[in-house]
Protein backbone atom coordinates (compact mmCIF):
# COMPACT_ATOMS: atom_id res chain seq x y z
CA UNK A 1 0.00 0.00 0.00
CA UNK A 2 1.12 3.58 -0.78
CA UNK A 3 0.78 6.16 1.95
CA UNK A 4 2.83 8.98 2.56
CA UNK A 5 5.54 8.13 5.00
CA UNK A 6 4.45 4.73 5.36
CA UNK A 7 6.56 1.83 3.45
CA UNK A 8 6.66 4.09 -0.05
CA UNK A 9 7.81 7.47 -0.64
CA UNK A 10 4.79 9.67 -1.98
CA UNK A 11 6.33 10.24 -4.88
CA UNK A 12 7.01 6.76 -5.93
CA UNK A 13 3.48 6.02 -5.53
CA UNK A 14 1.96 8.88 -7.93
CA UNK A 15 4.02 7.51 -10.16
CA UNK A 16 2.45 4.55 -10.46
CA UNK A 17 -1.20 6.08 -11.41
CA UNK A 18 -1.87 5.37 -14.82
CA UNK A 19 -3.22 8.22 -17.14
CA UNK A 20 -6.12 7.51 -18.28
CA UNK A 21 -7.27 7.80 -22.33
CA UNK A 22 -10.41 10.44 -21.82
CA UNK A 23 -12.89 10.58 -24.79
CA UNK A 24 -12.15 14.27 -25.74
CA UNK A 25 -7.95 12.91 -26.60
CA UNK A 26 -9.98 9.97 -28.55
CA UNK A 27 -12.25 12.63 -30.24
CA UNK A 28 -9.51 15.36 -30.59
CA UNK A 29 -7.14 12.39 -32.31
CA UNK A 30 -9.71 11.54 -34.25
CA UNK A 31 -10.54 15.13 -35.80
CA UNK A 32 -6.86 15.76 -36.64
CA UNK A 33 -6.56 12.77 -38.40
CA UNK A 34 -9.41 13.44 -40.68
CA UNK A 35 -8.03 16.96 -41.38
CA UNK A 36 -4.45 15.24 -41.95
CA UNK A 37 -6.25 12.76 -44.17
CA UNK A 38 -8.31 15.40 -46.24
CA UNK A 39 -11.43 13.99 -45.15
CA UNK A 40 -12.20 17.30 -43.43
CA UNK A 41 -12.01 21.05 -44.18
CA UNK A 42 -9.66 23.27 -41.94
CA UNK A 43 -10.79 26.84 -41.42
CA UNK A 44 -7.58 29.18 -42.40
CA UNK A 45 -7.37 33.18 -41.62
CA UNK A 46 -6.31 34.76 -44.75
CA UNK A 47 -6.02 38.94 -44.31
CA UNK A 48 -8.13 38.64 -41.43
CA UNK A 49 -10.86 37.23 -43.52
CA UNK A 50 -11.49 33.45 -42.30
CA UNK A 51 -12.46 31.01 -44.92
CA UNK A 52 -12.93 26.95 -45.32
CA UNK A 53 -9.65 25.72 -47.00
CA UNK A 54 -8.36 22.04 -47.40
CA UNK A 55 -4.57 22.07 -46.25
CA UNK A 56 -2.03 20.06 -48.35
CA UNK A 57 -2.78 17.27 -45.67
CA UNK A 58 -3.64 14.55 -48.23
CA UNK A 59 0.13 14.53 -48.67
CA UNK A 60 0.28 12.86 -45.58
CA UNK A 61 -1.30 9.35 -46.60
CA UNK A 62 -1.76 8.03 -42.89
CA UNK A 63 -1.06 4.19 -42.69
CA UNK A 64 -1.54 3.94 -38.86
CA UNK A 65 -2.89 5.86 -36.09
CA UNK A 66 -3.02 4.80 -32.73
CA UNK A 67 -2.83 6.19 -28.71
CA UNK A 68 0.52 4.46 -27.22
CA UNK A 69 0.38 4.19 -23.94
CA UNK A 70 4.18 5.14 -22.66
CA UNK A 71 4.48 2.97 -19.12
CA UNK A 72 7.43 4.52 -18.44
CA UNK A 73 6.27 8.30 -18.31
CA UNK A 74 2.42 7.04 -17.38
CA UNK A 75 1.53 9.37 -20.61
CA UNK A 76 -0.82 8.66 -23.94
CA UNK A 77 1.05 9.62 -27.28
CA UNK A 78 -1.17 10.15 -30.68
CA UNK A 79 1.05 8.22 -33.23
CA UNK A 80 1.18 8.88 -36.46
CA UNK A 81 2.75 6.41 -39.18
CA UNK A 82 3.17 8.13 -42.33
CA UNK A 83 5.68 8.25 -45.58
CA UNK A 84 5.88 11.79 -44.93
CA UNK A 85 9.03 10.52 -41.86
CA UNK A 86 10.81 8.49 -44.40
CA UNK A 87 10.83 11.05 -47.60
CA UNK A 88 11.01 14.34 -45.78
CA UNK A 89 11.97 13.82 -42.27
CA UNK A 90 10.28 13.52 -38.36
CA UNK A 91 11.07 17.46 -38.30
CA UNK A 92 9.61 18.70 -41.12
CA UNK A 93 6.51 16.21 -40.62
CA UNK A 94 6.31 17.86 -37.15
CA UNK A 95 6.08 21.64 -38.85
CA UNK A 96 3.75 20.69 -41.04
CA UNK A 97 1.55 18.84 -38.53
CA UNK A 98 2.25 22.21 -36.09
CA UNK A 99 1.08 24.48 -39.59
CA UNK A 100 -2.25 22.03 -39.23
CA UNK A 101 -2.83 22.37 -35.74
CA UNK A 102 -2.92 26.04 -35.58
CA UNK A 103 -5.05 26.51 -38.35
CA UNK A 104 -7.79 24.60 -36.66
CA UNK A 105 -10.64 26.50 -35.05
CA UNK A 106 -11.64 26.19 -32.71
CA UNK A 107 -8.18 24.89 -31.24
CA UNK A 108 -7.64 21.03 -30.50
CA UNK A 109 -6.12 20.90 -27.02
CA UNK A 110 -3.78 18.78 -28.62
CA UNK A 111 -0.45 19.65 -29.38
CA UNK A 112 2.94 18.32 -30.70
CA UNK A 113 4.36 17.68 -27.68
CA UNK A 114 1.34 14.70 -27.43
CA UNK A 115 2.18 13.43 -30.71
CA UNK A 116 5.04 11.00 -31.82
CA UNK A 117 5.26 11.03 -35.83
CA UNK A 118 7.12 7.96 -37.37
CA UNK A 119 7.39 5.74 -40.04
CA UNK A 120 5.49 2.96 -41.52
CA UNK A 121 8.49 0.68 -40.72
CA UNK A 122 8.11 1.83 -37.10
CA UNK A 123 7.79 -1.65 -34.57
CA UNK A 124 4.63 -1.04 -32.91
CA UNK A 125 3.10 -0.25 -36.62
CA UNK A 126 4.82 -3.89 -37.58
CA UNK A 127 3.06 -5.60 -34.41
CA UNK A 128 0.00 -4.15 -34.75
CA UNK A 129 -0.50 -4.65 -38.44
CA UNK A 130 0.61 -8.27 -38.05
CA UNK A 131 -2.52 -8.24 -34.93
CA UNK A 132 -5.45 -6.32 -36.17
CA UNK A 133 -6.74 -4.53 -39.04
CA UNK A 134 -8.53 -0.96 -38.53
CA UNK A 135 -10.17 0.63 -41.19
CA UNK A 136 -9.97 4.45 -40.99
CA UNK A 137 -13.65 4.33 -41.05
CA UNK A 138 -13.84 2.73 -38.40
CA UNK A 139 -14.52 4.10 -34.48
CA UNK A 140 -11.50 2.63 -33.69
CA UNK A 141 -10.28 0.13 -30.64
CA UNK A 142 -9.15 -0.34 -27.69
CA UNK A 143 -5.89 -3.21 -27.85
CA UNK A 144 -4.11 -3.99 -24.54
CA UNK A 145 -2.26 -6.14 -22.27
CA UNK A 146 -0.55 -8.14 -25.56
CA UNK A 147 3.17 -9.14 -26.21
CA UNK A 148 3.09 -9.65 -30.33
CA UNK A 149 6.88 -11.09 -31.17
CA UNK A 150 8.70 -9.75 -27.63
CA UNK A 151 7.26 -6.04 -28.37
CA UNK A 152 4.69 -5.62 -24.92
CA UNK A 153 1.29 -3.75 -25.83
CA UNK A 154 0.33 -2.39 -21.96
CA UNK A 155 -2.90 -0.40 -23.71
CA UNK A 156 -3.82 1.63 -27.29
CA UNK A 157 -6.27 2.55 -29.16
CA UNK A 158 -6.18 2.21 -32.38
CA UNK A 159 -7.74 4.37 -35.11
CA UNK A 160 -6.44 2.67 -38.16
CA UNK A 161 -3.80 0.26 -39.32
CA UNK A 162 -3.33 -1.21 -42.60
Amino acid sequence: MCFEGHLRPAAWCTSMVKTILVDQDVEEGRRLLNILSGTSAVPETLWGKERVAVLPAVRFKVEAAFWWYLTESSEWRLVIATRLVDEIGPLRTYAEIQTILSAIKPPLTLTVQNISVVSPKDERVKVLRKTVRVKGSSTGMRFAHNTIDHVYVDDSFIYRVH
